[in-house]
């Protein structure tokens, strides 16, 4: 609408290439314009850009990772309601969650654990962290580990 918006999408989750770092943009031309004069060449590699034009081919996996994220995006939410810890609705792939601990605490007690979430204070929500959904086994592991770690400040209080 003649806005000088630029919106950015990642091919990481949805189409499974987050190890190739592909992604694309949509603004409006002049915009556009811009980018391509300023964009260094050969920023992505060949098996990049064809990982990423066969992805937009495979449909059946798009839906298979649309419905697995919405499937597990209401177990997470569900059990982070059960558990009293506040988060911002999402309609995405993650949630962001304010912890029951200090964030660095909460992000080093569950890596310990073998699960990775992340500090975003860097991006202007100090002390909140950015939950993303995974499989049953790795959401369940996830809820788990929270649910540990908050029985175990009520032990030392």
């Amino acid at each position: 609408e003649g806005k000088n918006v630029i919106a950015i999408n990642s091919f990481s989750k949805t189409y499974g290439l987050a190890g190739l770092r592909v992604g694309y943009c949509y603004a409006p031309l002049e915009l556009s314009n811009y980018m391509r004069k300023i964009c260094k060449p050969f920023l992505l590699s060949s098996l990049a850009l064809e990982g990423a034009i066969a992805a937009l081919e495979d449909v059946a996996f798009v839906n298979k990772t649309v419905a697995l994220v919405k499937e597990e995006r209401k177990f997470v939410l569900n059990g982070l309601d059960k558990m009293n810890i506040k988060y911002w609705p999402t309609q995405g792939n993650f949630v962001l969650i304010d912890p029951p601990v200090n964030d660095m605490e909460f992000t080093s007690f569950l890596e310990k654990k073998g699960i990775m979430v992340r500090p975003v204070g860097n991006f202007g929500a100090p002390g909140k962290v950015r939950i993303s959904f995974g499989v049953r086994e790795a959401n369940k592991a996830l809820l788990t580990a929270i649910e540990v770690l908050m029985k175990s400040q009520t032990t030392t209080a």
